[in-house]
């Protein structure tokens, strides 16, 4: 994410959703490059979360058989999803290069990377065959090995790639290292999943319990095990930095450590097919902010004359700006005594079905609401309310505000349905810099 945007995502009911944005606060950020993600489930609905945008999903399409995996495109642009027999189904701006749909399979596919250019992928399958589709180099498979594989993981340079079965065994091939475990550790449970470190020369292996295991020169960042799980764990990636990693449990529950921000899960929703996997968004690592009164660094960092970022170019939904007099009666400002009672709305539109934007600005800062499809009943009033008093905030220590935005709506028939699906808060601001951080109020 760049400098000047931050994003969230929303949950529970329009009487209850608003949040506040303070700036240089010592609380985690969710201001940086690749504060995104994405979850799919095994009927190959797509969930996105922070920066990663919605390009459509296959829920509601009838597979021939379940999704088991996804890659995420080098720009973000767009996503992969890959099913059990082999089929690759395209999103966004990622190509398709082939697939394994209708060829007989000695086993199913149990996963996909895509290639670091994002013009290839391959397609990994349990008795450890591995397919190569555009500038995908074959490096080597481990069929015959007599194991069950679940995941795979490919070097920074494109030319090798590790295999993980579920017992923890590890096949590498190309440049891919053979590595040991770190401090002797070895998985405490079923291997689910494999995530690499920026330079190639380390991976973590995730187990089903949430235990994390280091190989390499990856760093153990903390983890899952011993924590009361609502699913096993079934997923798991790695930031940009190398700093940081996600799980995700079946429950579409989301556990995030070391540098890796936690930018919203579908642990509350109630799903219609199981969480199969995730992927993070692939953008560069961020460049820290100095600390409150600490002196302009003078190494040379990415240009920050670059304009923010925003979702609006390529959400596939129609975007409702407003701030004069709307044809409808916008819902009450969110929550009771709070910042925002008192305050008039500056966006408010009518959401379809199929999902929409509504979009709205005050003091200098703009606010986007992206209501994916089926999220909300069809006809639903969202609006975008300023906060009208900031001063009643409480901040914490050494924080400054910047901007407050409350989220509210209200169904046809009245009342404010919890949402089925993640609502996305974007913010706009050239105030905001890496490091800030979002909270929720009320």
């Amino acid at each position: 994410m760049a400098a000047g945007t931050a994003a969230v995502a929303l949950l529970g009911s329009g009487a209850a959703s608003p949040v506040w944005l303070c700036s240089r606060a010592a609380a985690a950020s969710i201001s940086a490059p690749g504060a995104g993600y994405l979850e799919v489930g095994s009927d190959g609905g797509v969930f996105t979360f922070g920066l990663a945008g919605f390009h459509g999903s296959l829920g509601g399409v009838r597979l021939a058989k379940p999704a088991v995996g996804m890659a995420a495109t080098p720009d973000g642009g767009g996503y992969w999803v890959a099913s059990a027999d082999g089929g690759v189904f395209t999103f966004g701006d990622a190509g398709f290069f082939g697939s394994l749909g209708g060829r007989r399979l000695a086993a199913p596919v149990v996963g996909m990377v895509a290639t670091p250019t994002g013009r290839g992928y391959w397609l990994v399958t349990a008795n450890g065959g591995v397919f190569t589709f555009g500038d995908a180099i074959f490096a080597g498979s481990a069929t015959g090995s007599g194991l069950h594989f679940v995941g795979m993981a490919v070097t920074g340079s494109g030319h090798g790639y590790w295999l993980v079965a579920s017992n923890g065994a590890v096949r590498a091939f190309g440049d891919a290292p053979a590595l040991t475990a770190r401090s002797g550790g070895s998985p405490t449970a079923p291997v689910v999943a494999i995530a690499r470190t920026p330079d190639g020369g380390g991976f973590w292996l995730a187990g089903s319990d949430g235990s994390v295991t280091p190989y390499g020169d990856a760093e153990s960042l903390g983890s899952a095990a011993g924590q009361r799980l609502s699913g096993p764990i079934v997923g798991m990636a790695s930031t940009s930095s190398g700093q940081g990693y996600w799980l995700v449990g079946r429950d579409g529950g989301i556990f995030s450590f070391g540098d890796a921000p936690y930018v919203g899960s579908l642990g509350d929703v109630h799903l219609s097919a199981p969480i199969v996997g995730m992927t993070a968004l692939l953008l560069p690592a961020p460049v820290t902010a100095p600390s409150p009164g600490a002196p302009p660094t003078t190494t040379p960092t990415t240009p920050t004359t670059t304009p923010p970022t925003t979702t609006t170019t390529t959400l596939p939904f129609p975007v409702l700006s407003g701030g004069g007099a709307a044809p409808f009666t916008a819902p009450p400002p969110p929550g009771t005594g709070t910042v925002f009672t008192g305050a008039s709305p500056v966006a408010s539109g009518t959401v379809p079905a199929g999902g929409a934007t509504v979009e709205g600005s005050a003091g200098g800062a703009t606010a986007e609401v992206t209501v994916p499809a089926g999220a909300l009943p069809g006809g639903t009033v969202v609006s975008i309310y300023p906060a009208a008093d900031p001063g009643g905030l409480t901040l914490p220590a050494g924080a400054t505000y910047l901007d407050a935005f409350g989220i509210s709506w209200e169904a046809p028939g009245g009342g404010t349905p919890t949402a089925s699906a993640p609502i996305t808060l974007t913010i706009t601001d050239p105030g905001i810099a890496v490091g800030d951080a979002v909270y929720e109020v009320g």
